[in-house]
């Protein structure tokens, strides 16, 4: 959000060293897989981080970890996952509107096999 991303790398890996919870692990995988700048992407580092993020969540993962896990597979190029995974951020129950919004926009980004951009 602050557009530092050196200083994010490094915020994300001592926090790593802290305490690695589910949501950071989802939130690095967001970084991994969608930072404008090529730099700072690692699609297979994004897809693992969002795997893991997963199953440390178990049944508290909501919308916001398989639409991390989408959005790294659509960096490694893989659509069609990205695409399954982005179907499933959309269905949940509990996700808000303005959000639910956000995340049709981006599976119409995969489905036109483009990868998400934070911009």
């Amino acid at each position: 959000m602050l557009k530092k991303p050196d200083e994010a790398m490094e915020h994300f890996e001592n926090a790593f060293k802290i305490d690695p919870m589910d949501w950071l692990h989802r939130d690095f995988a967001l970084f991994r897989a969608s930072y404008p700048d090529a730099k700072y992407r690692d699609g297979k580092k994004a897809v693992e981080l969002a795997k893991t993020a997963i199953e440390k969540a178990g049944k508290d993962a909501d919308w916001e970890y398989f639409a991390a896990l989408a959005a790294a597979y659509a960096e490694v190029g893989d659509f069609e996952m990205a695409v399954v995974e982005q179907l499933k951020a959309i269905d949940d129950k509990h996700i808000h509107p303005t959000d639910k919004k956000e995340m049709e926009a981006r599976l119409e980004l995969y489905r036109a096999k483009k990868p998400y951009r934070d911009e």
